[in-house]
C-alpha cells in the first residue's frame, strides 16, 4: 500500500512458454503502481473583523483545510495596512496589537493572508481585512466639588479639579460655572477651575426689604471682606 508522496513502485513479470518440446524466450511485462494523488489543501483566514484601536486581535486560520487529512502548515502575512507584528506567523492563531488611533482618525484597514500546506503542496492564499476604529468621542465628566457649609461674610473657593476627559487621548480645554439658584453672587471668574466669591451676609440683607438697597448693601459687604 502506497501512502501519498510514495514515489511508485514498478512490478515486474517474466512469461516463458512452452509448446511441449522446447521453451519459449522470456516475456517481461511492468506494471506500475501510482501513490494516490494529493489533494491541495484549503486556507481559511477567518472572517473579517472590526476591532478598537490599540486591542488585542486574534487571527484564525482554524477552518483551514486537507481532504486527505494531512496535517498542515500555516504562514500568515500582512500585505497592507499601518505595520504590526504578530506573534507568531506560522500558527494557527496568532495575536498582534491593533494600531493606535486618536479620535478623528480615519479607520485603520489592515489586510492579511494565509497559505496553509500539507508537505506536498500548498493552497492559494485566503485573505482576511482586519477594520481598526479610533476611539469615540466621549462627554467629559463635570465634578463641581463637594457640598460647602461657610460662613457668612467668608470667601467661597469652587473646586472643579475632579472634572475628567473620559475620551483616549484627550483634555479638558475649558470650565463654565454658572449659578442657577439661590442669593445672586459674583464669581471672579466663571471660566476658571476654581473661581471664588464672597458668601452673602445673609443675617444683615434679609433684613433690607428694598431690592436697590439690597444690591447696594450686598456690594459694600464685598468690598469691604476684599479689603480686610
Amino acid at each position: 500500500m502506497l501512502d501519498i508522496g510514495d514515489e511508485a513502485a514498478s512490478l515486474i513479470f517474466s512469461l516463458v512458454v512452452n509448446d511441449g518440446f522446447e521453451s519459449s524466450l522470456a516475456d517481461e511485462v511492468t506494471v506500475t503502481v501510482n501513490a494516490p494523488a494529493n489533494s491541495r489543501p484549503l486556507s481559511d483566514a477567518g472572517d473579517n473583523q472590526s476591532v478598537s484601536s490599540g486591542s488585542s486581535v486574534i487571527l484564525d486560520g482554524g477552518g483551514s483545510s486537507d481532504a486527505d487529512g494531512q496535517d498542515l502548515g500555516y504562514l500568515w502575512t500582512q500585505i497592507s495596512g499601518p505595520s504590526v507584528v504578530l506573534s507568531d506567523a506560522t500558527s494557527i492563531r496568532p495575536t498582534f496589537t491593533a494600531p493606535l488611533l486618536d479620535i478623528g482618525d480615519e479607520v485603520a484597514s489592515l489586510i492579511f493572508s494565509l497559505v496553509v500546506d500539507d508537505g506536498i503542496d500548498s493552497s492559494l492564499a485566503d485573505v482576511v481585512v482586519v477594520t481598526v476604529q479610533p476611539p469615540g468621542v466621549v462627554a467629559p465628566v463635570a465634578d463641581a466639588g463637594v457640598h460647602q457649609l461657610v460662613t457668612s461674610g467668608s470667601l467661597v473657593s469652587l473646586d472643579g479639579r475632579g472634572s475628567q476627559a473620559t475620551g483616549s487621548g484627550s483634555n479638558l480645554v475649558s470650565y463654565r460655572w454658572t449659578q442657577v439658584s439661590g442669593m445672586s453672587v459674583t464669581l471672579t471668574d466663571v471660566n476658571q477651575v476654581e473661581p471664588q466669591f464672597v458668601a452673602p451676609c445673609y443675617q444683615l440683607v434679609r433684613q433690607v426689604r428694598n431690592w436697590y438697597l439690597h444690591w447696594l448693601y450686598m456690594m459694600v459687604c464685598q468690598i469691604l471682606f476684599q479689603q480686610r
